[in-house]
This record gives C-alpha cells, sequence and structure tokens, in this order.
C-alpha cells in the first residue's frame, strides 16, 4: 500500500472511494472529498483562485501528515540501535562514548544532510553518493570523537534517507541521551519534547531503570501527547531474569506514572533486530521481539495519528468551501437584485466595511498593549533570575573554595560554574519560556476571539444586507498555528578570564588573601550572570515579538481576504450586469450548479 492509499484507508476505516458527486456521502476519505473540492474551485472561474490554492495546500498537508516520533533515554540505553533497527540499517553512529549534544531528525528523502550552525543559523545541505559516505559524514557532527565539545558550531542535523517507515509520514528524531558528560542535554530535551507528536522511552534490562529516569520520566510525560515504553537489550537476560526485568519496570511505571498492567512495555533487542534486518533473517526477527513493536507503531500510525490533523484540515477546508460558497450567492443575488436596490445595499455594506477597519486598528492597538505589557512582564522574570543566578553562583563558589586547596580555589570555582551553568540556565530558559507562553497563549486567545468576530461581523453584514444564508465558520479554527520541531541549542556562556593572581596575594594573610580571591570571582560571576540572562532575555523578545507580529498580520490578511471576497463578488456581478440577458442567465445558471455542489461539500466536511 502506497503513502497515498494508506492515508485514504486509515481515514476511512479502510474504505476506498472512487470519487466524489452531487449528493456528497460523508463516508468517503477525506482526501477525495478535500480534492474535489479543490477541483470544483479551480473550475469555477479566476475569482476563486485563491481559494483552489488554499485547499490544494490542505490537502497536500492531508497526504503528507508527518509525524514526529522521538527516542529517549539515558546514555548507552542503545538510543541510535534501536533507530537503525527501526530504518533496517546501521546508519546512526553508536558510541561506548557519549555522542555530541546534537540532535538528529531523520526524514524521507534522497541521501543527504543538512546541517544547521548554532550561532549564524547557517544551513549547508551535503548530498552524498552512498550510505557509506552519508555515515562518514554524519559522524563528523554528531561523533563526539569527531567533533568534540561540539566545536564545529552545530545546532542540529537533519538527516534524509530513502526508508519505508519514513516514507509513511514518520520524522524520527535521535535526542541527547540524559545523564552523559553533557548535563545540560536534560533540560534541553525537556524543552524541546512539547514540539514532538509521541516518543519511545528506552530504557535497558540492565542496569534497571534509575532514579535519573523515573525522574527525567515523570517530566516528560507532561510534554508528549503519547508515549511508548520499550526495554532494551533483553539478549542479556534469562527468561527468569527478563521476566523478573519487566516486573520491576512495570511496577516503577504504576507507581511513579500512575500507568496499569495493561500498560504495553516491549521487550526487545535492537542490536539482534538490526542484524536480522541487515540478513533478512525472519525468526531472529521475531526472536528479537522487535515485530511486535513495529507492529504496534504501525498500527498506531495508521489508526490513530491522523485523528487530530484530520479534524484541523477538514475544519480548515470547510472554512474555504463556506466563503466560496457565500462569495457564489452574493453573486446570484447581485445578478438577479434591481440595480436601484443593489446600489442601495452596496453603499450600506461599505459603511460596514469602513467601521470593520475602524474596529480593526482599535484591536491592534490592544495587542500593542498587551505585548508591552508581557515585555514588562519579562524584564521582571530577567531581574528575578539574575538575582536567583548571582546567590546560585555565589554559593557554589563558597562552597567550591572551601573544598579546595589554597592555591586551587580559583580553578576549583571555574571548573564548577562550567559543569553547571548550561545546565542551569537551560532549566531556567525553560521555566521563563513556559511561563510567557502562558501569558502569550492568554493573550493570543482573548485577541484571538476579538479577531474571529470582526471577520465574521463583515461576513454575517454581506449576508443579512444582500439577504443570503449565512454560514458562520468555526472561529476556533480560524488562524491555524503550525508547530514543527524545534530545536535551539543555546551558547550559554561559562568561560572565564582568569586574572592573575598579584604578588600581594602571596604576602597577605589567608584571611585577607581569600576575600581578595572572592572579590575578584564575583566580578567574574557578575558577567557571567549578566551575558547568560541576556542571552535568554534576547531570544525570548524575539519570540515574542514574532509571535505578535504574526498574529497583527493575520488579522489584517484575514480582514482583508474577507472583504475583497464579499466586495470582490459584488463588483464582478454588477458588472456583469450590462450584458446580454443571454450571457447572465448563462452565468446564474453556472453559479446555481457551483453552488449546488459546494453544498454538497458542506454537508460532506460538517461535523456531525
Amino acid at each position: 500500500m502506497d503513502d497515498k492509499s494508506l492515508v485514504k484507508h486509515s481515514q476511512s476505516g479502510g474504505e476506498e472511494g472512487s470519487g466524489f458527486s452531487a449528493g456528497a456521502d460523508s463516508r468517503k476519505p477525506l482526501p477525495v472529498i478535500i480534492e474535489q473540492g479543490a477541483e470544483i474551485l479551480k473550475g469555477s472561474g479566476a475569482e476563486f483562485g485563491h481559494d483552489a490554492d488554499r485547499i490544494s495546500l490542505l490537502h497536500e498537508r492531508l497526504l503528507e501528515g508527518r509525524f514526529h516520533l522521538a527516542v529517549l533515554g539515558q546514555f548507552k540505553r542503545g538510543k541510535s540501535t534501536l533507530l537503525n533497527a527501526l530504518l533496517g540499517e546501521s546508519i546512526l553512529p553508536t558510541s561506548v562514548i557519549p555522542l555530541t549534544a546534537i540532535p538528529t531528525f531523520i526524514r524521507s528523502g534522497s541521501m543527504m544532510l543538512k546541517v544547521t550552525h548554532a550561532s549564524s543559523g547557517k544551513q549547508e545541505e551535503i548530498p552524498c553518493k552512498s550510505r557509506e559516505e552519508l555515515i562518514s559524514v554524519l559522524e563528523q557532527y554528531v561523533a563526539e570523537e569527531k567533533n568534540p565539545k561540539n566545536r564545529l558550531d552545530v545546532s542540529q542535523v537533519d538527516l534524509y534517507l530513502p526508508s519505508p517507515l519514513l516514507k509513511k509520514g514518520v520524522v524520527l528524531i535521535d535526542t541527547p541521551g540524559i545523564g552523559s558528560t553533557h548535563l545540560h542535554n536534560t533540560e534541553a530535551t525537556l524543552n524541546f519534547l512539547p514540539q514532538c507528536d509521541a516518543a519511545l522511552f528506552l530504557v535497558s534490562a540492565d542496569p534497571p531503570i534509575t532514579e535519573v529516569e523515573v525522574d527525567f520520566l515523570k517530566k516528560v510525560a507532561s510534554r508528549v501527547p503519547r508515549l511508548f515504553f520499550v526495554m532494551n537489550k533483553i539478549d542479556y537476560l534469562s527468561d527468569t531474569e527478563r521476566t523478573e526485568a519487566l516486573s520491576f519496570y512495570r511496577n516503577i511505571l504504576n507507581e511513579h506514572m500512575g500507568t496499569d498492567d495493561a500498560t504495553s512495555i516491549f521487550p526487545v533487542s535492537a542490536r539482534m533486530a538490526l542484524e536480522a534486518r541487515i540478513a533478512e533473517d525472519e525468526t531472529l526477527f521475531i526472536k528479537s521481539g522487535f515485530k511486535e513493536l513495529e507492529a504496534h507503531l504501525i498500527d498506531f500510525l495508521a489508526s490513530e495519528r491522523f485523528s487530530t490533523l484530520n479534524d484541523a484540515i477538514s475544519r480548515k477546508s470547510l472554512e474555504v468551501i463556506r466563503s466560496s460558497l457565500m462569495r457564489v450567492e452574493l453573486s446570484l443575488n447581485t445578478l438577479e437584485m434591481p440595480i436601484a436596490e443593489l446600489e442601495k445595499k452596496a453603499s450600506v455594506f461599505e459603511e460596514s466595511i469602513d467601521q470593520a477597519q475602524r474596529d480593526r486598528l482599535i484591536a491592534e492597538d490592544l495587542l500593542i498593549g498587551e505585548k508591552k505589557r508581557l515585555i514588562a512582564f519579562l524584564e521582571d522574570q530577567a531581574e528575578t533570575l539574575r538575582q536567583e543566578a548571582k546567590a546560585y553562583l555565589k554559593a557554589v563558589m563558597v562552597e567550591s573554595m572551601d573544598q579546595a586547596q589554597d592555591n586551587d580555589r580559583e580553578k576549583a570555582v571555574y571548573d564548577a560554574w562550567e559543569k553547571l551553568i548550561p545546565a542551569y540556565f537551560e532549566r531556567k530558559m525553560g521555566e521563563v519560556t513556559a511561563n510567557v507562553n502562558t501569558i502569550i497563549t492568554q493573550c493570543l486567545e482573548a485577541h484571538q476571539k476579538r479577531s474571529n468576530d470582526l471577520v465574521e461581523k463583515v461576513r454575517r453584514s454581506a449576508a443579512e444586507i444582500f439577504e443570503i444564508p449565512y454560514h458562520p465558520i468555526d472561529s476556533s479554527q480560524m488562524y491555524e498555528v503550525i508547530h514543527q520541531p524545534y530545536w535551539v541549542q543555546h551558547r550559554w556562556n561559562y568561560s572565564i578570564n582568569p586574572i592573575p593572581q598579584t604578588f600581594i596575594d602571596a604576602l597577605v594573610p589567608a584571611g585577607l588573601r581569600r576575600r581578595r580571591i572572592l572579590s575578584r570571582m564575583i566580578r567574574q560571576r557578575d558577567g557571567l550572570v549578566l551575558y547568560n540572562v541576556e542571552n535568554l532575555r534576547s531570544a525570548t523578545i524575539q519570540n515574542i515579538n514574532r509571535a505578535f507580529a504574526r498574529f497583527s498580520s493575520d488579522l489584517k490578511e484575514a480582514l482583508s481576504e474577507t472583504i475583497e471576497a464579499t466586495k470582490g463578488a459584488i463588483v464582478a456581478a454588477s458588472e456583469k450586469r450590462s450584458q446580454h440577458n443571454e450571457a447572465v442567465g448563462e452565468e446564474k445558471a453556472g453559479l446555481k450548479r457551483t453552488a449546488s455542489r459546494l453544498k454538497d461539500l458542506d454537508s460532506a466536511l460538517c461535523p456531525r
């Protein structure tokens, strides 16, 4: 079954539809209905070209249906090996030492790497002629041995592969492991997770799940819509040991995650599954336990993954159809209305448009005020963080100095700060971002309601003035926010410019020498806090500005499109009134046919 067939099959409960006709059946596959809608609009004249393009894009998005599946787990649990087993070949590097803190997005396509650099945001595309070349190039960026401490300044790698699983619309995401030498990996991963659709949480049978993993799993559960639990490396255990390990893992999940014994846990050997895939050994593949996991994932992808996407696409398509239907009915009404009455109604509608534009300016002023209040809130958060960070780093400094030898105190502080700063500020970034996003959501939800009401007011006015049926649009779908996975690898600064101990330090008493060192270190601390908090603050302000700018632009565009569509239909029909009666009659007959077909589409898409 190819991609489009899979989509149609999953969205129709297995029914295949051959087409769409008058008296549409809502049981037909959604892609068939939407595709027919695009064909109807394309054949209805140039004035419907924009709506035809909109619904065609929705059709493409539905067929693509990308689904983002992350693999999570502690360092050395076998995440990369599991991903290789899913892909059916050894592509991702595995190592006995941690890989760099760089996420890898594995997508369907021709063999190629796209590397994004952190500081510049620059992307370089690297096509590869063979899998061997692809593996070699990938290692240059994600292997610690080849790219120590990420000296190449890479924030993300996109790996494109021709793979049956990826062709089903899945994007696999290999995340940095928690518990490795890169301590901020955990916080960076948590900040990234809300952009994922589901995740495989991977533990291994030996050693059993750790306290670090349990704590990480609790945080993950609130950020990912769907989790699958996998226990890897079962080939190292006897049957008795495997049963005990699974029982232990299940008890941990039930106790800490609120699951029950019905929750699926998939025991697998990713290593064995990969060997079986490469050797095409079906018996070994079944023995690895991977066949059951893969079947479960495929069933999930084919049945559940489309429900949310289907709903959103269906509602957006219904919006386009209803907007087009209203224009058709406006044109029909205009063609049949006496000219004197038409001119009077057009004048009244023009007044409603002017009022709508004034209301839009008021709405934009309110939005500007909300943004100012949000930035003021961020500034308060930043100042609080400055004080907290200073206190935290000072406590680390004092503790490190107390535990170090007299001549090693400053180095001990430098080492402690270097180890702790990335994780500390990554965690604080998550907290500040969550707080700001909560307020952004509250602000924009209220403004979106005002915006939706304003757009609908224009449509309602046109319907009332020209006495045509009013087709409301679901306001919750007026503006669509498309979430794409992102990973921002912040360059938290922990670099110290050591101030050499002066000759005086060696001469003064130990107590005074300690105070002199403390004074120098406090200056260093203040510089680090200033840099890192400003890094977080400026990135958050950029996000705020982008969110509000897009929202303001969306309102202006939506209102302009609504006015142009309604007013344009009236003007176009008015101009045709000067044509011969026969031509007008043909125009009216065509509009009636289009209206009938659009009403059928409306019925098919309208939620029951």
